[in-house]
């Protein structure tokens, strides 16, 4: 940290997180941190699918490629592993994002809010430039009004 004691900190909503997180994304990501059994999670995940009645028709048969299953408990970790790969990201653009006294204490996420702190607004860009790669090869969208 700088003498000066400046601390900027860059809060972060991302929109409907959980529920848009594609599944070829979400399976790349768990491959590379070295998940087991992706593929079993592929499998059953690659048989979602389906269909909107309207009055007493059916529509032809949907298939669901983003989100996790409501209410399975492997919902939650599945997303939380998705997003560590942007903290590694962070991470590995070597800018110092933290709190001098509590160095191990980088960022803070907690589902679909992540805090990252910086000392200069240089960084805080750089940072945000990296959020918006992935949140573009993704297609997570952050909630401006929040």
């Amino acid at each position: 940290m700088k003498e000066s004691g400046a601390l900027i900190s860059i809060d972060l909503d991302f929109k409907n997180a959980i529920n848009s997180a594609g599944h070829c994304c979400l399976w790349a990501i768990h491959r590379v941190l070295g998940v087991p059994d992706v593929g079993f999670l592929e499998d059953l995940y690659s048989k979602s699918w389906m269909k909107i009645m309207v009055d007493t028709r059916c529509s032809a048969p949907i298939q669901i490629d983003t989100g996790t299953v409501q209410g399975l408990v492997l919902s939650p970790l599945l997303f939380d592993l998705f997003l560590n790969a942007l903290l590694r990201l962070l991470d590995a653009t070597g800018i110092t994002h933290g709190i001098k006294s509590t160095p191990q204490w980088h960022h803070v996420a907690f589902a679909d809010d992540l805090s990252i702190y910086v000392i200069t607004v240089r960084d805080g860009n750089k940072l945000l430039d990296v959020i918006h790669e992935f949140e573009f090869w993704r297609g997570l969208q952050i909630s401006i009004p929040k």
